[in-house]
């Protein structure tokens, strides 16, 4: 009966699970205390709903020796969830993530190793999407009229994943450009997701 049970407990689970993406950043918790933000347009794993909320899981990696960063790959560091404060002061003590749930260690192809793992966490309904295209057109109408007017507009192949969000940076701290935060992750996320890398 219980082999049973756990068998319809994973089977529901299996069938219901479906991805969808963060329309925003999300302030994440842990025992009811803030432990830092998942980012818009990371997709998460559905794992149950009711009419208010979704019970989500987002899979990526975090280096070893480094797990303030859950990022998509070893290669394309693009962020998923970083588990800092407001003030970008570390949420935790110690070298070992205590919220991250590790699935495996792997290494990359340069040695370095990395632990791929998942976190788990309880949105709003209206904070997912299961079409990112809205969000893309919003951010890819925000990037051309802010940044076309000083210099010719970046193709999105001009650079890599990891390249992107040091080239949006720079712009705003140069003063070419001004941007909110949110509106910020939002380009850096389009930008990231059409870069020359991406899947």
């Amino acid at each position: 009966m219980k082999k049973l049970l756990i068998t319809t407990v994973a089977l529901s689970t299996l069938l219901f699970s479906k991805t969808m993406y963060l329309q925003n950043d999300e302030t994440i918790f842990s025992d009811n205390k803030p432990v830092g933000f998942a980012t818009i347009l990371t997709p998460v794993e559905v794992l149950s709903q009711d009419k208010n909320s979704s019970k989500v899981e987002i899979i990526g990696y975090v280096n070893e020796y480094y797990q303030v960063k859950l990022i998509k790959d070893p290669m394309l560091a693009e962020d998923f969830i970083v588990f800092e404060d407001e003030n970008a002061t570390v949420s935790y003590e110690g070298d070992e993530n205590p919220y991250i749930k590790v699935l495996e260690k792997i290494e990359d192809n340069y040695g370095e190793s990395w632990l791929k793992a998942k976190f788990s966490l309880e949105v709003n309904n209206d904070s997912l999407t299961n079409d990112p295209n809205t969000l893309y057109n919003e951010a890819k109408n925000l990037y051309e009229q802010s940044c076309s007017p000083c210099h010719r507009l970046h193709d999105t192949k001009e650079f890599t994943i990891s390249q992107w969000p040091l080239n949006v940076e720079e712009m705003i701290s140069s003063g070419f450009v001004f941007f909110e935060p949110s509106q910020r992750d939002l380009i850096i996320k389009y930008l990231q997701h059409n870069a020359k890398d991406a899947n």
